[in-house]
């Protein structure tokens, strides 16, 4: 029998195994999924403000603030404010935070490749593709308040040239 949750189900499927991986992982470095975001991401990116951070991890900006407070205790991240504009932060990693980051890297460049072992180029640049629209159709979803027992044609929708943009 075909789940009627088919789509989710088998993302959560996936993803559930891989991140329980991870977990084994990263659990001797006391850290969680999400400051390994946070860590891999500033590894890779330098030094971000805290805002630019939260969207770029998909992580709501006060749950980030608590996440950089624990990240900056262990001796992480900095943060640092801007000198012209007192609301906002810089975030980087700490010498301790590029080490960790360096260590985790492979990793999750291991995870990455293992969910697409068997795609070619072309299905690999399509299923991005298609996981970049469903995001933002979820998006779209929580932003329109649509609740269940409507019906599909009841759910916000893009205009088609939002579609086509980030």
């Amino acid at each position: 029998m075909i789940s009627p949750y088919r789509f989710g189900y088998r993302m959560n499927r996936a993803m559930d195994v891989l991140n329980e991986h991870a977990n084994r992982r990263i659990r001797p470095h006391r850290l969680r999924l999400p400051g390994v975001r946070v860590l891999l991401w500033l590894f890779e990116q330098e030094r971000r403000s805290a805002g630019d951070l939260a969207n770029d991890i998909s992580v709501d900006p006060s749950a980030l603030s608590h996440l950089l407070a624990r990240l900056t205790r262990n001796g992480l991240v900095r943060r640092e404010r801007v000198s012209h504009d007192a609301r906002s932060v810089l975030v980087s990693l700490t010498p301790k935070g590029r080490r960790l980051a360096a260590t985790l890297t492979p990793y999750f460049k291991i995870y990455d490749e293992v969910l697409v072992r068997d795609f070619d180029a072309a299905e690999r640049a399509m299923l991005e593709g298609f996981l970049d629209r469903m995001y933002r159709n979820v998006l779209d979803f929580d932003a329109g308040g649509a609740e269940p027992g409507g019906s599909a044609d009841a759910l916000p929708r893009r205009s088609k040239a939002a579609s086509k943009t980030g």
